[in-house]
């Protein structure tokens, strides 16, 4: 399994999207539905993970797919854990939800991106 070794402008580039998307996350209750939250965080997420990768423009989108993956899944793992299940007691489908789109977020971007770049 390979990575992307994340330079000083990536890891930025990184924090900036990670905290614009939380700050959706954390928000999305003042002006959307429940029911369609976690939805809302997939069509959130994705463009983020896309424009990211825009940013840094890996030369091997899948292992800065893997290192995205590799750090976004435990801090979201490590957030829902701490939100969810130990402060409100509520471990929903929602949680699935969010936990699958940071694990497939960064490989579907990954894949979209290199679609992109080779036409």
């Amino acid at each position: 399994m390979k990575f992307h070794r994340l330079d000083g402008k990536g890891s930025a580039y990184l924090a900036v999207v990670f905290i614009l998307i939380s700050v959706f996350t954390v928000t999305q209750k003042l002006w959307i539905p429940e029911l369609i939250r976690p939805y809302s965080f997939l069509v959130t997420a994705f463009p983020g993970f896309l424009v990211l990768f825009f940013l840094i423009k890996p030369v091997r989108p899948l292992g800065l797919s893997n290192t995205l993956a590799a750090i976004l899944f435990p801090v979201a793992a490590f957030w829902i854990l701490v939100q969810h299940v130990i402060i409100n007691f509520d471990l929903t489908w929602k949680a699935g939800v969010i936990l699958g789109m940071t694990a497939a977020g960064p490989y579907l971007a990954g894949l979209c991106f290199e679609f992109i770049k080779r036409k």
